[in-house]
């Protein structure tokens, strides 16, 4: 844990249990905050001072120490998230860090001081944001400060409160709190409560929130916002002590599907199944994001055995989700015997929750279920069907060992929901159930051919093999392309990993659902937003012919570029940004990056020469060619958004200048870490080995196609002329720099053969010394461009976080 000195405002890193006392920020971030390596690195320093931000870091230093705290920790300079794995730490411990603090200050950035601030509280958007949740209800003693460092109050004034019986707060030593500058009202306690719509019990102490049940908790972060949609989810772990990893890009339905999973493994409480939405009837088991809980701020879970005037509750039990569904033990009302059930039939099931609306008088909630058909072993399979409003339990059942699913599950195995749909009130929609693969389709066929095509040997070997895919000769890039084409062909939400995580051609089969192979009904064929038309219908790919010079022969019309989605969800997306990929061809460079674009999905172009770098000879200009053609397939018009990391950078100028000459709309392009002005000279295979290894990290496991595309992209560059853009065609530019070389002091790892003439490899290899236009302001309106620069070299620099652009 990295703290600052109050007094000299200088990090220092604390480890294990020798943490000392400190005291914390919550706060907004602004528009100029300074980040660790400003903080950390003295060459930064200056510039860090000049940053809005920095003011809010010597002010709360300044208060710190006047209240006798010689350390404090704020968020925003005291994560390294260049490291994605303290970055994850810091998420996973931020709230036990707010609830370990001595002391938190609230700044209100958008709080005026004076008599009225306590009355324009309500008004703050800390209120509103996901991470002031968890910094809310951790600390022990809070105290907030308006824009002007002035302080308006306790979130509990313990000089009232300390008489009263607070189980939860300790030995912590409120008497020595100074409010004689506060405002009138330095209890805010019963404001805040009406603001967040929290009890004050949880507020002052008085109850744990770990004491709330689950869907109370959920509705406390409903209307909570985020920048990351993710954050929506990730934000909530230490309010539900949970752990889990942070995928930026997974997108918010993924990352909260996630927690809940978390959550059951860790509590039976059955109160995360009470949600619904307002406006339309849900089918679903989990809730896709908090705001399906809004309804759910009166909801109780029983305890065990617990007696109401509804009655006693139900012992409770274990639930775990399986492949099929929710594997739970609930009352089935009014059933003498599942096995009667008929495909469709509604029944209702009762849960150990109740809830307290406005006469006082709590009432016991039950779920509306829908029978689906009876499993292997015989239990029945039942989905949820949720009206806009909550469903009263009413009389008794039989306790019933159920699977419970919902259409998210359905539509992963692609059931048919036909005799479902026939029920009156039961509108299953129909866009989640179907892939967009046609009906005579076998699923398992299609995989087995991309795999077999992508790998360059017959059917029968695949099927015949009983190894592991990296035993058969399967790379990341292979698996890479595997994935974007099954995505394209099926419709599937196919994850990035799945090779990984799937290690033989069974598991694969088994994690699409194919074992045993489904027979699925005809259902109505539905538009497929994620996927692009069938690899093999390539004369429909274009609506629009892609831009380029006249003079340029497509000497390969058979080849064609490809693209994978690398972040973000198509259906949400409202930009797309194309991601040119290096001089090994393949987006998987940009694997390790997060670009931290909220609501963008980003695509990242591979070469189509990928599987024969030796036809790769048709010069920079017919390989921007063909990477407009894919980009077309995506985003038909533009305005388009390209980025280039290295070589992909000059590819992606050759992109725009093809496209804006040809009058298409280009709104962005982001040049990332790409020199121009230097010679582009072919490489000796063992510095293009050596480049590689950084790359990839282990250079044993690189492919030979790797190396031949690297050189023949090389080649390329080399005999490469470009042409300036005109500036009325110019887009919005924005070039990003790695601070440092790769060799920047003597124990860098340095190649066995390092360069004695200039060069972009001496580019790469050298520490740098200028980071401003290095030529690119030849070619593009300088006007237009903005330069930027980030921690690392040329390699370190693509991985993590990449939030400049």
């Amino acid at each position: 844990m990295w703290l600052l000195d109050v007094k000299a405002i200088e990090l220092h890193e604390f480890i294990g249990d020798n943490i000392p006392v400190y005291a914390i920020l919550s706060h907004r971030w602004g528009v100029e905050e300074v980040s660790f390596v400003e903080m950390r690195k003295p060459k930064y320093r200056e510039n860090a001072k000049r940053k809005a931000g920095f003011n809010k870091i010597e002010k709360c230093c300044a208060q710190a120490e006047k209240d006798g705290y010689k350390w404090a920790w704020i968020d925003s300079c005291c994560i390294d998230k260049r490291s994605s794995a303290e970055l994850t730490e810091a998420i996973n411990s931020m709230f036990q860090w707010y609830k370990l603090s001595d002391r938190c200050y609230v700044y209100l950035s958008d709080v005026s001081g004076g008599n009225e601030a306590i009355q324009r509280l309500n008004e703050s958007q800390w209120f509103t944001r996901g991470w002031t949740l968890q910094e809310l209800l951790g600390p022990k003693t809070i105290v907030f400060f308006t824009q002007d460092w002035v302080p308006i109050g306790y979130k509990v004034n313990w000089k009232i409160y300390k008489t009263k019986s607070v189980s939860s707060v300790g030995d912590a030593k409120f008497d020595g709190l100074n409010t004689d500058n506060f405002l009138p009202h330095a209890d805010l306690a019963d404001k805040l409560s009406t603001i967040t719509d929290i009890p004050v019990d949880f507020l002052i102490g008085e109850k744990s929130p770990w004491q709330a049940c689950i869907a109370q908790r959920m509705f406390w972060a409903s209307r909570r916002e985020t920048t990351r949609e993710e954050d929506r989810a990730y934000s909530l772990m230490g309010l539900f002590d949970v752990n889990m990893p942070i995928l930026y890009g997974e997108g918010l339905e993924k990352a909260f599907t996630r927690l809940q999973n978390e959550i059951m493994r860790k509590t039976p409480d059955q109160s995360i199944l009470l949600w619904y939405h307002a406006d339309t009837t849900s089918y679903r088991l989990l809730a896709e994001s908090p705001d399906c809980f809004r309804n759910s701020g009166k909801i109780m879970s029983l305890g065990q055995g617990a007696s109401l005037s509804v009655g006693v509750a139900t012992n409770w039990s274990s639930f775990y989700m399986t492949n099929i569904g929710l594997r739970i033990t609930l009352p089935i009302i009014n059933t003498a015997g599942c096995d009667n059930f008929g495909s469709g039939e509604r029944t209702q099931a009762s849960l150990n929750c109740v809830i307290h609306n406005g006469d006082g008088v709590p009432q016991k909630i039950g779920l509306n279920l829908l029978f689906l058909n009876n499993s292997l072993e015989g239990d029945p399979i039942f989905t949820c069907y949720r009206p806009c409003k909550w469903i009263y339990s009413v009389g008794t059942g039989r306790p019933t060992r159920i699977f419970l699913c919902g259409n998210d599950y359905i539509s992963s195995r692609k059931e048919s929901l036909n005799s479902i749909v026939t029920t009156p009130g039961a509108e299953i929609e129909h866009s989640a159930v179907k892939g967009s693969y046609n009906d005579d389709e076998n699923l398992q066929g299609i995989i087995r051919s991309i795999i077999t095509d992508e790998m360059d040997f017959a059917i029968e070997e695949l099927i015949s093999f009983r190894g592991n895919w990296e035993d058969l000769g399967m790379d990341s890039l292979v698996a890479l392309c595997v994935v974007a084409r099954l995505r394209d062909k099926t419709g599937l939400p196919i994850p990035s990993d799945l090779f990984k995580t799937a290690t033989s051609l069974e598991e694969v089969e088994r994690a699409l659902g194919v074992i045993p192979p489904p027979k699925w009904p005809a259902a109505s064929k539905v538009p497929n937003f994620d996927a692009g038309p069938d690899i093999g219908s390539s004369e429909t790919w274009l609506t629009v012919q892609p831009s380029m010079p006249m003079n340029i022969i497509n000497n390969c019309p058979h080849r064609k570029a490809t693209s994978v989605l690398l972040q973000g969800n198509l259906r949400r997306a409202s930009k797309r940004i194309f991601m040119v990929p290096d001089a090994t061809g393949s987006a998987i460079c940009y694997i390790g990056i997060n670009l931290l674009l909220q609501d963008w999905a980003v695509f990242g172009l591979n070469s189509p020469f990928l599987k024969t770098p030796e036809e790769y000879n048709g010069g920079v200009h017919k390989m921007a060619a063909k990477f407009i053609e894919e980009m077309k397939r995506r985003q038909p018009t533009g305005p388009y958004v390209l980025a280039g990391w290295s070589a992909g950078g000059i590819m992606a100028y050759e992109i725009v200048y093809q496209l804006t000459i040809a009058g298409e709309d280009v709104e962005k392009l982001i040049i990332i870490d790409a020199c121009w002005s230097l010679t582009t000279n072919p490489l000796s295979k063992s510095l293009h080995a050596w480049f590689l290894g950084l790359v990839f990290n282990d250079v044993t496991k690189i492919s030979s196609r790797w190396l031949l595309h690297f050189a023949a992209s090389t080649t390329a560059l080399s005999e490469y002329t470009a042409q300036p853009i005109p500036k009325e065609k110019c887009p919005k530019v924005v070039i990003i720099w790695g601070e440092d070389g790769v060799c920047k002091v003597p124990a860098d790892p340095e190649p066995d053969f390092y360069p004695a003439s200039a060069g972009h490899a001496r580019f790469l290899l050298d520490n740098r010394m200028e980071l401003g236009p290095n030529g690119w302001d030849e070619y593009l309106d300088v006007n237009k461009m903005q330069i930027r620069h980030v921690p690392g070299n040329h390699f370190s620099m693509m991985r993590g976080d990449l939030n400049h652009t």
